[in-house]
């Protein structure tokens, strides 16, 4: 062998080694890029579905229950030690005024916890849809970031009306 780099069957050049080397390292970097943006948006879609299945649930509650006990605008303190439930029914999709005051004077603080959305940030408006959605109630707060809504139709006073129940993260928290 002479002057040359000639090699015998078997052998690898330092060349070889390294475009080898190159080419594990690239598709390990591109394996663990690809998993770490399916566990992200995994992650995404299971959290969308826990706030979209929660405000599912209290808007359902809000509009077709009485609450519990039925007649929680009538206490003289409404909490959540006395109370396990909010809803504004009358009957099904019918609502009663009395129960919308109250839940508007309640404490923020004891309508999340009565609602059960933690930290979060929880609003309830009901537009009147004959007034050009108008709002007849704004209970709760607004703000925060990722918010998600969900709406209701009900009857109020004879009158068609939308729930809108809206869910947003904390700023503090997000």
């Amino acid at each position: 062998m002479e002057g040359g780099c000639i090699l015998s069957k078997g052998q690898l050049s330092s060349i070889d080694l390294v475009f080898a080397s190159l080419l594990v390292v690239f598709i390990l970097l591109t394996v663990y890029e690809v998993w770490g943006t399916t566990v992200t948006k995994t992650g995404s879609y299971h959290q969308n579905r826990k706030i979209n299945d929660m405000l599912s649930s209290i808007s359902e509650a809000l509009v077709t229950t009485a609450g519990n006990p039925p007649n929680w605008h009538e206490l003289a303190s409404v909490n959540p030690d006395n109370i396990s439930s909010i809803g504004f029914a009358v009957r099904q999709n019918v609502l009663d005024y009395k129960k919308l005051d109250k839940a508007a004077e309640l404490d923020y603080a004891d309508l999340k916890n009565i609602l059960g959305v933690g930290g979060d940030e929880i609003s309830i408006k009901v537009y009147d849809l004959n007034a050009a959605n108008r709002i007849l109630y704004d209970i709760g707060m607004d703000g925060g970031s990722t918010e998600s809504r969900i709406s209701r139709l009900a009857i109020l006073n004879q009158t068609s009306v939308e729930v809108v129940v809206s869910l947003s993260k904390n700023d503090s928290r997000a």
